[in-house]
């Protein structure tokens, strides 16, 4: 399983919050087990921290309509770029730490045939962009989840749940 972390900002560096946030979360993955190699951290300036050196893409992956679907933005990118290999990924955002160690074949039984796995909110009825995984498959997911974002401005969780509650992908 691959850990994926993305950070697209318009000032080319992380804000103040995620400068500490980043260095935790590599640190943590690290003591979690986690090999360098395996920890995908995907931004558009450079960044070295702990031998996690960030992959960087272009500005073209910002949403500036909709900020928090800048993630998704930059996924579909890396699906078109080929990116993505036949490996599990878990994408989650800075601010939602591992607290224990989870094995592939833990995520890949609970997905079954599934392409993309998420959560819910707990305490109301919508997805949770902030963590989520999913197969190489799951690229037409995240293509019409992008084009609801970009139809009618809103954020990934919101494009997610069209999706599943209109069976707008199993139509």
């Amino acid at each position: 399983m691959k850990n994926l972390l993305v950070y697209i900002s318009p000032s080319h560096d992380f804000d103040t919050e995620e400068k500490v946030t980043a260095k935790i979360q590599i640190d943590n993955s690290l003591d979690l087990g986690w090999k360098k190699a395996d920890i995908l951290l995907v931004t558009n300036f450079p960044y070295k921290y702990n031998g996690i050196k960030a992959l960087i893409v272009g500005d073209e992956n910002w949403c500036s309509p909709v900020p928090p679907a800048t993630e998704l933005y930059t996924i579909v990118n890396l699906f078109k770029k080929g990116f993505f290999g036949r490996e599990l990924y878990w994408y989650h955002n800075f601010d939602l730490f591992q607290n224990e160690v989870v094995t592939d074949q833990e995520i890949e039984s609970e997905l079954g045939l599934a392409d993309l796995g998420l959560t819910d909110q707990g305490r109301m009825p919508k997805w949770n962009g902030g963590s989520l995984f999913f197969k190489k498959t799951s690229r037409d997911i995240f293509e019409a989840a992008k084009k609801i974002v970009d139809k009618y401005e809103v954020n990934d969780e919101h494009a997610l749940m069209v999706l599943y509650t209109n069976n707008l992908l199993w139509a």
